[in-house]
């Protein structure tokens, strides 16, 4: 069962009120239902020998580790909400709304209304208006939810109207300010290797509490159906943290985990700015569920030079600090022939090293014509990565061509390394 944590006593959340409160015979209060947490304990274990079982402090004798249940770590007690907590997009906002008469008469309301502001748009969540009467010490109560799908600030303001003791109609208003964290931080890529569409997500814990990760799908946006190639139990290390994901559903704060999606394009492709969103669903500390949508995906157009080149061959997949070799072909598309020396540019070559002199001089080329050539590269870096940073100087104009973008594949983490 949920229990209710008080709104309006979070430190960083402001309460604002329209209308003579002296005049106001109404009071109302906003209460958020939340799950109660669970209360851990931390259980001292002895031997007889030791001077603190000895003592007059209780302990839990360490041979009877298997038998008293008293060493669990977690306390059959549910510890209530202290303040408001931390809402989450995906999840869904509940909340208890309360308006009690304190007067020595009876006052007769008009509406209560309740709507919830983003930064984007405002949501209506309660529109009463049936004229009745609130007793002495009586109340109105009302539950009021929506589920959130943006972050930032949200405003839920609540307007009642009442009439005085003339049948005056009155009115006054309460604002509640509150902030919606996001519990994951999504980023997606995106390349096309034979025909079909590689798309790696990667998804981070950025809450402070652990997060179950029920399911990670893709919905593509061309008719095609995705299916996802990343073996489940492979774990990732944190970017800024030697934590290592054991579980790969159960994520502490900051782990990372790593999805590859694969979608086959129809043919022929001509591109589209759009192919599809990721999708992760989850479950919080408490069992409730969220669900959270990432920005679409897109591709970007290539452009083309009077020499290309391009891979005869494209692996789909290499390991880890185990070199490969890539044939390349060159083909001249103009009217001249061309004398080319290769460059190695390292800082953009990123998770790939050539095993190679760099101004390796080729043959001449003629005029439209090709030329095959391999070289050797080492991954140094696990994921999906591009290889860019490829010269082709024309030693007779001087003329650079840069090569970016040639090949993308997935670098596999080496087990027999590790």
């Amino acid at each position: 069962q949920s229990t209710w944590g008080l709104l309006i006593v979070v430190p960083n959340m402001t309460d604002t009120q329209q209308g003579a409160k002296d005049d106001i015979p109404l009071v109302l209060k906003v209460r958020r239902l939340c799950q109660p947490s669970l209360q851990l304990v931390k259980p001292i274990v002895s031997s007889p020998n030791d001077m603190l079982h000895q003592s007059d402090v209780t302990v839990v004798p360490g041979d009877s580790f298997d038998k008293n249940a008293d060493l669990f770590p977690i306390s059959p007690s549910l510890v209530l909400p202290q303040d408001f907590g931390n809402i989450y997009i995906g999840e869904k906002f509940t909340c208890y709304v309360i308006l009690s008469n304190n007067s020595n008469m009876r006052v007769q309301t008009a509406s209560v209304k309740a709507d919830l502001q983003t930064t984007q748009q405002t949501f209506k969540l309660l529109e009463y208006s049936q004229p009745s009467f609130v007793e002495i010490d009586g109340s109105l109560e009302f539950i009021v939810e929506h589920s959130l799908r943006e972050s930032g600030a949200h405003m839920l303001l609540i307007t009642t109207t009442y009439k005085d003791l003339m049948n005056e109609q009155k009115a006054f208003r309460k604002y509640f300010k509150f902030q919606v964290l996001n519990p994951l931080a999504v980023s997606t890529k995106a390349v096309i290797i034979q025909n079909k569409a590689y798309i790696e997500s990667q998804i981070q814990n950025i809450a402070a509490v652990p997060t179950f990760l029920e399911n990670i799908i893709f919905n593509p946006a061309v008719p095609a159906s995705a299916t996802t190639i990343a073996p489940a139990s492979v774990p990732f290390t944190a970017l800024e943290s030697d934590q290592i994901v054991v579980d790969p559903n159960l994520l502490a704060p900051r782990d990372i985990v790593k999805r590859v999606h694969v979608l086959p394009l129809p043919q022929p492709f001509k591109g589209t700015d759009c192919l599809g969103r990721v999708e992760v669903f989850w479950r919080n500390t408490s069992g409730l569920t969220g669900h959270f949508e990432a920005t679409p995906i897109g591709l970007k157009e290539t452009t083309t030079d009077d020499v290309v080149v391009s891979v005869e061959s494209e692996p789909c997949f290499v390991t880890e600090s185990t070199p490969f070799e890539l044939v390349l072909r060159i083909h001249n598309r103009g009217a001249a022939k061309v004398t080319l020396e290769l460059h190695y540019s390292l800082e953009e070559m990123n998770a790939f090293l050539p095993l190679g002199t760099s101004g390796l001089s080729l043959p001449e080329l003629p005029a439209q014509s090709l030329l095959p050539f391999t070289i050797q590269l080492l991954p140094v870096k696990t994921g999906f990565h591009t290889l860019s940073g490829l010269r082709l100087v024309n030693k007779l104009s001087n003329a650079v061509y840069v090569v970016d973008n040639l090949l993308t594949v997935y670098v596999e983490r080496n087990t027999l390394s590790e």
